[in-house]
């Protein structure tokens, strides 16, 4: 049950991080349309006014929104408010120290790896 719980809110945590939340909402607001115009109309035309766009409902709005807002915040970098206008100057005037490259690149040595044993241990174990 326990791992159950755990695979469940892996794949909510995946689904939250791709965005596919949002495809849920517009999906449920989709639906809520279609609904509540197919009495009027004909399911064709239910389904036109739908996805055309022109007549979007609340939940589309906020959707759209979620959207727009989540691309405006998700730069990739941290967001820092700035405090003191000094300190950055100093910061930014501080040179930053340059890596020495001597042109030489050190790959991993295989003969330092351990030896694996290839004889077989010793039937029955010695006593001590």
């Amino acid at each position: 049950m326990a791992n159950l719980a755990r695979k469940l809110l892996l794949l909510c945590c995946a689904l939250s991080l791709s965005g596919a939340h949002w495809l849920l909402l517009q999906g449920a607001a989709w639906t809520s349309m279609i609904v509540a115009r197919a009495p009027d109309t004909s399911l064709a035309d239910a389904l036109a006014s739908t996805f055309s766009g022109k007549k979007p409902c609340t939940l589309c709005h906020v959707v759209q929104d979620g959207r727009a807002q989540e691309q405006k915040d998700d730069t990739g970098l941290p967001t820092f408010k700035k405090q003191d206008d000094t300190k950055c100057a100093v910061l930014a005037s501080t040179p930053l120290p340059t890596p020495v490259c001597t042109g030489e690149l050190h790959w991993w040595d295989s003969s330092a790896a351990p030896v694996l044993r290839t004889s077989a241990p010793l039937t029955p174990p010695p006593r001590a």
